[in-house]
């Protein structure tokens, strides 16, 4: 598949255009709901790519203004996506819980999937699971997970490799919100009695979030009590859960996030303090089987973004945080090598306006983030190669009105995003696709000014592997039938005109990358070979008339003429020929000529001549 993605470019004041096949580039966005109100869409992504989007479905002329009627009808929908097809299919129903559902999903890598979320039974809430056996099978009638409660909040779901599923929550049955957690066996297929994780008569301000790896090991991160981060272990396909440990001092006050990789390094964020606008962001770190770090200060947070930390892990165990900053989107990154938190980069560009980031990383460590820009309101993007660990110039997803973007990634090193779109009247839910594993060609740079013919440009790019390492160095092609290899490279054109310039860069699984720049070749500047002369006798009453030396350059070349009395332009005197006046008389007369073609200007003046009286 060819895919052609507008390149973040340096220096291109005569850059046309430039794109690229091959390289990680994002496709058109598509509808994913049908009905007028898809709202809270969660997304959920294989390695393989199968893909499974759910949502809440308002149903109801009161809908948009009172959620709670018993006129507004509120069903939980779900569409599924084979990699292969590429194409979501037409949502079902799942099920009619009520209103604040907040529906969420996993898929494990055989298209195994299941969905949580809150149906109301009135004054009481529970929270209810489905589970579907293979990417083609149907949706059966759902599980009840917990006991009837007040309130049920920060429901999340995974899956393992094998199928096996937990499923975390927060409920409150009186003043007082525990975390509890529920695994359903793949062995078993069914779901066991509920477990509480946090302790008795402490209240959980935060949270819980879960992790899990491919073999079934999951944690499950929480903040308890006097505000502090507490995490557990436990295995999926038994329900054993180790005893909580405290991983923070009493100061935790927002989040958290977690990530794990395949051979269990853990990372977890969270939001510590406030003070005023901002909040401290902090990050904690696990290696396997060994002990957590001391809580590391990574930056500040948004007071009112702080449910908007990500963090992910790759293969590697290197670590990578981001969170909504004043100055925009932020990351910092843990790499295994060093074991140290890097200060924050930013990600968008600065604005005071970002909403709604979230991350992705894949187990080579290419990351993905999507945000909303307040001030345009469209989803933006931004992709980090793993290889270089450098953010890319942020790109706009989708069309305006968006909020609420969700991104994850497979294995292949593709992402699929969603986000809702709220356009006349109706709000749906849209999705778009990063597609293409090649090289990524970052910081393409053509001359800033006119190419003069003859004279040597240079042009350069960085290549980053995205999936497979690099083959070989980049290729140019200048479009006059020459050509060059390497990452900096300098060319003369012959001839005047307009070139399409490529540049390619091969990686070891043989997929290319090519991005493209129109450039224009004009002519040599001018420029003087033999000063101007002032011809004829100066004197009162005479004429002098200014040759206009000896110049070069590429035609057309235009001359232009003035006068110069004692160093000041005598006013009028702009043709070849001057007649001396009585105001002349006594003066140092020059002549000076301006010659001009379509590659610039240059000047020179004549020798200095005195008028006689």
């Amino acid at each position: 598949m060819t895919r052609r993605l507008l390149l973040p470019v340096i220096g291109t004041v005569l850059l046309l255009g430039t794109s690229a096949a091959g390289a990680p580039t994002w496709g058109a966005p598509v509808q994913i709901s049908t009905g007028d109100r898809a709202l809270g869409p969660e997304l959920a992504l294989n390695v393989s790519g199968d893909g499974l989007v759910v949502w809440d479905q308002e149903v109801g002329s009161d809908c948009p203004t009172s959620p709670a009627a018993l006129s507004c009808i509120h069903i939980v929908e779900a569409s599924a996506r084979a990699r292969d097809a590429a194409i979501w299919q037409t949502p079902v129903e799942v099920a009619r819980p009520g209103v604040g559902s907040r529906p969420g999903a996993a898929i494990d890598a055989n298209g195994n999937a299941a969905i949580v979320w809150v149906h109301d039974i009135g004054r009481d809430r529970v929270l209810q699971a489905t589970y579907r056996r293979g990417s083609s099978g149907t949706w059966p009638e759902p599980n009840d997970l917990s006991e009837p409660s007040l309130e049920i909040r920060n429901h999340a779901i995974a899956l393992d490799a094998a199928g096996n599923a937990v499923a975390v929550w927060a409920e409150r049955a009186v003043d007082a919100f525990a975390v509890f957690v529920e695994v359903r066996a793949a062995a078993s297929g069914a779901w066991e009695a509920p477990v509480r994780l946090s302790a008795a008569a402490r209240d959980v301000t935060g949270g819980p979030v879960v992790a899990i790896t491919p073999s079934g090991r999951a944690v499950v991160a929480w903040i308890e009590g006097n505000d502090v981060l507490r995490a557990a272990r436990g295995d999926a396909a038994i329900g054993a859960w180790e005893s909580p440990l405290t991983l923070s001092a009493p100061t935790a006050d927002g989040g958290p996030q977690i990530a794990i990789n395949a051979a269990g390094d853990t990372a977890v964020v969270w939001a510590r303090g406030n003070s005023g606008n901002l909040r401290a962001v902090e990050a904690v770190f696990r290696r396997r089987e060994g002990n957590w770090t001391e809580p590391f200060e990574l930056g500040t947070v948004r007071s009112t973004a702080v449910e908007e930390l990500q963090v992910g892990v790759d293969d590697a165990g290197n670590a990578l945080a981001m969170w909504v900053g004043l100055a925009g989107v932020q990351a910092a990154a843990r790499p295994t090598a060093t074991g140290v938190w890097s200060p924050p980069a930013l990600v968008s560009v600065t604005s005071l306006a970002a909403s709604g980031a979230r991350l992705a990383v894949d187990a080579a460590g290419n990351a993905v983030a999507v945000w909303v820009d307040g001030a345009t309101r469209v989803v933006q993007a931004a992709i980090r190669p793993g290889a270089s660990g450098k953010w890319q110039t942020q790109i706009v997803v989708s069309e305006s009105g968006a909020f609420e973007p969700r991104v994850t990634m497979d294995a292949a090193g593709s992402a699929v995003a969603i986000w809702n779109r709220s356009s006349s009247q109706r709000v749906v839910v849209e999705s778009a696709d990063l597609g293409g594993s090649g090289p990524v060609l970052a910081r393409l740079a053509v001359p800033k000014r006119a190419v003069i013919a003859g004279a040597r440009v240079r042009l350069s790019v960085q290549p980053v592997p995205w999936v497979a390492p690099l083959a070989g160095e980049p290729r140019w092609r200048f479009g006059d039938g020459s050509s060059a290899t390497g990452a900096r490279v300098a060319h003369a054109y012959a001839r005047t005109g307009r070139y399409s310039v490529s540049v390619s860069q091969t990686d070891s699984a043989h997929e290319v990358s090519t991005a493209t720049a129109t450039i224009a070749v004009i002519g040599a500047r001018v420029r003087n070979r033999r000063p101007p002369s002032i011809r004829g006798t100066p004197r009162v009453g005479n004429t002098l008339t200014c040759l206009r030396g000896l110049w070069s350059g590429s035609p057309p070349i235009r001359y232009t003429f003035s006068w110069r009395r004692d160093g000041r332009l005598i006013p009028g005197a702009t043709q070849r020929r001057h007649r001396l006046a009585r105001p002349d008389a006594g003066s140092l007369i020059v002549c000076e000529v301006k010659a001009t073609n379509p590659a610039g200007s240059a000047h020179a003046t004549s020798a200095v001549v005195g008028v006689k009286r």
